[in-house]
């Protein structure tokens, strides 16, 4: 049986917020995965489905926004959008690792999935400090809110889509030049 994650609600859909409680809920299933609170037939295909969701939509919602924003504001959060790119890149390496190893071999299953967790807890707290700072900072509620309701639509899309399955990972994986 699926866990169902409660949403937090997020205020008035501010993308800071929808992105900071995304963040909760995949720490919520990686949570789940390492206390065995779940089957991980049932919480991995939920997990993948929720990063690349989540990462696609950042990239073409979110992204280019918050470098528009730092641009006119003066501010060097331009450097670090490639980093998030790249990060969401290293994370579909260790997802694709992690879908590909047969959970019956724990000891490789648990090693690849603490290497997926490393790299999106790393990409969460960076993002969280860093582009959604700025955000909040540079950007206006108004166009905050329009981000969300832009963010939550592309995941909404990708995820009809099928985004999770092995196979869609696999084309992106290899879209981004990343051979497994």
């Amino acid at each position: 049986m699926p866990i169902v994650l409660a949403p937090i609600i997020a205020p008035a859909g501010d993308v800071v917020d929808l992105i900071m409680n995304d963040h909760r809920q995949v720490e919520a299933l990686f949570q789940a995965l390492e206390s065995g609170a779940g089957a991980p037939e049932v919480l991995l295909p939920q997990l993948a489905t929720m990063l690349i969701a989540h990462s696609d939509a950042e990239e073409t919602q979110v992204y280019p926004h918050i470098r528009a924003a730092a641009m006119m504001a003066g501010e060097g959060v331009l450097e670090q959008k490639p980093d998030a790119e790249f990060q969401h890149t290293s994370a579909l390496v260790h997802l694709l690792a992690l879908l590909q190893t047969p959970i019956f071999d724990t000891i490789q299953w648990n090693m690849n999935l603490q290497a997926l967790k490393a790299a999106v807890v790393s990409h969460a707290q960076e993002e969280e400090m860093t582009l959604l700072r700025a955000a909040r900072i540079d950007m206006p509620i108004q166009q905050r809110l329009q981000m969300g309701a832009a963010f939550e639509a592309a995941k909404a899309e990708k995820i009809a889509q099928g985004c999770g399955r092995i196979e869609n990972i696999q084309m992106l994986a290899a879209q981004r030049g990343v051979m497994m």
